[in-house]
């Protein structure tokens, strides 16, 4: 019963129950969520059984690297996590008691990883957090920030993440959901014309969604849209209303 409450039966590490609780024994935690980048891809690309091999392969060496004080856990189907006292500030780096992040994440993408005899390279994103209080939820924020932003890592800090923005995310992904619920979503067809001839050969259809009061640009709201997987409902749109 042990087993099936706090270990992931794939990686047979502690998981994210067994984090939580964890967590919660360190006076001063640390916790770094590790990302593979593209892990949909291999799947999609290798067999989902690629995914898991990776991930045990992962696992496998994050455990010869990291220090005794760490635990390793599988916290998701696409993640790992680090929970260690915390030692966030060292000489100006971020490390795990001496093993800097920076030699951390070179270990683990160093060597490709195998896959019925296929190289497969790896490439991660770390969210980095400390203190207990809304440790995990944190630590996804750096992480989420690192992935935006295309860094190795991210540590959270109360000024790294805007939670304006957050908020306003948000709120632009209840618009955009509304507009697609809403047959809100609108081509506008721009003509392109040849230079030589001047004369209109074709045109390019350019998403706007329909406000209250005018129609918004793709900067706006694509973004959000992108983030919250409702890119393929507007696609889908685009795609209908372009050819009637």
């Amino acid at each position: 019963l042990w087993q099936l409450i706090f270990v992931h039966p794939s990686t047979k590490l502690p998981n994210r129950t067994k984090l939580i609780l964890d967590e919660q024994k360190l006076p001063n935690p640390m916790l770094i969520v590790i990302n593979i980048n593209c892990f949909r891809g291999i799947n999609e690309f290798f067999g989902d059984n690629a995914g898991t091999s990776i991930l045990c392969q992962l696992a496998s060496r994050c455990s010869k690297i990291l220090p005794k004080s760490a635990t390793l856990y599988h916290i998701s189907d696409t993640e790992l996590a680090v929970l260690a006292p915390s030692t966030l500030s060292h000489r100006g780096y971020v490390c795990i008691e001496d093993l800097y992040l920076e030699d951390f994440i070179k270990e683990i993408e160093e060597a490709p990883y195998l896959f019925q005899d296929e190289k497969i390279p790896l490439i991660v994103t770390l969210g980095v957090a400390s203190k207990r209080n809304k440790l995990i939820e944190r630590a996804y924020k750096a992480l989420e920030k690192g992935l935006e932003e295309q860094k190795s890592y991210v540590v959270f800090k109360d000024t790294s993440i805007n939670n304006n923005a957050f908020k306003s995310s948000i709120q632009w992904m209840k618009k955009v959901k509304h507009a697609i619920e809403n047959n809100q979503i609108a081509p506008v067809f721009q003509p392109i014309i040849n230079n030589q001839t001047e004369q209109t050969e074709m045109y390019e259809c350019l998403v706007r969604l329909e406000g209250d009061k005018e129609e918004l640009p793709p900067e706006i709201f694509l973004k959000t849209a992108k983030k919250s997987r409702l890119y393929s409902n507007i696609t889908k749109a685009m795609i209908e209303k372009s050819f009637k």
